[in-house]
């Protein structure tokens, strides 16, 4: 259950920059990130809907070999510290 209608971007690229992403270029108002040949790209906006949230989550799942639910569980306690 998500209980996020939006997030700050900032928070988030925290949470992306926790899971060992790396920053290597912008083009506009979107981030890419880089883990290790994979590539992920953020829009840059004050705060990021559920939706595309939900979508960024499924990316970084299949990146990392992780469940989105454990992902999910692991940014809601990475949020609960601000």
């Amino acid at each position: 259950m998500w209980i996020f209608n939006t997030v700050k971007f900032k928070i988030l690229e925290k949470f992306i920059l926790w899971l060992w992403y790396g920053k290597y270029s912008q083009e506009g108002s979107h981030i890419k990130y880089k883990y290790w040949n994979m590539s992920l790209t953020i829009p840059k906006h004050k705060e990021i809907s559920r939706w595309t949230l939900n979508n960024i989550f499924k990316i970084i799942s299949l990146h990392i070999w992780m469940d989105k639910n454990q992902i999910e569980n692991n940014f809601i306690s990475y949020y609960n510290k601000f």
